[in-house]
């Protein structure tokens, strides 16, 4: 018996026939757990724990990332990135239909979809740890990043914000002409003041003369 890794279908080989059983949808939804607009509307609200397989307690969306040898930089901007409400529920919501938009093959597209992937796994009450591992996620930043940032070195979390960000702008069909998701939080927007130029020699004369005005 076999599981395909993408589709989280259960398939008896070598007979090529696909399993239906419920008891084998927990290890489909720890696989790759999927949130409606329901779920995501209702997580801000969610105070209960859930547990895992060994019956330790966790609250979905505060769980440990494995260190994977000098990776606590990633891990610490991906806890960063999971609190942020709207980044968050475009991930959660990220369905199939929309990644098939993405080409699985680009470096960058593949980082958007594994960043998804990890976000999902972060918000779900049905793991089978309290922690989670984030290896793929690790792999596909190490490929992104030409091994800029890979495991066993260590980097500034600054610096990895600033590149994986800029690399999920693009992975989503962004561009400095096409706004992103990314784009549409993390931009901001400039506030411009126009000041007037003057004419030194006329406010001279214009305040001397109101002086005399006054004078008189």
């Amino acid at each position: 018996m076999f599981i395909h890794l993408q589709r989280g279908k259960f398939v008896c080989l070598p007979d090529d026939y696909e399993i239906r059983d419920a008891s084998l949808q927990d290890i489909s939804a720890a696989l790759n757990p999927r949130f409606t607009k329901e779920d995501v509307a209702k997580l801000d609200r969610n105070h209960d724990l859930s547990r895992d397989l060994f019956g330790k307690v966790y609250l979905p969306g505060y769980v440990g990332l494995n260190n994977l040898n000098k990776t606590d930089y990633v891990n610490a901007c991906m806890q960063a990135l999971a609190q942020v409400k709207p980044l968050r529920d475009f991930f959660l919501k990220f369905g199939t239909q929309q990644q098939q938009h993405l080409k699985a093959e680009d470096k960058y597209s593949s980082l958007a979809l594994r960043f998804g992937e990890l976000m999902r796994k972060m918000w779900s009450n049905q793991r089978f740890k309290s922690s989670v591992d984030p290896h793929e996620m690790i792999q596909a930043i190490s490929a992104a990043s030409n091994k800029r940032f890979h495991v066993g070195k260590q980097a500034e979390a600054s610096a990895f914000m600033s590149w994986f960000l800029n690399s999920i702008h693009i992975g989503l069909g962004g561009s400095s002409k096409k706004r992103s998701i990314i784009s549409k939080i993390f931009q901001g927007e400039i506030e411009l003041t126009i000041r007037q130029r003057v004419n030194v020699k006329k406010a001279v004369n214009n305040s001397s003369q109101l002086g005399k005005l006054r004078y008189l």
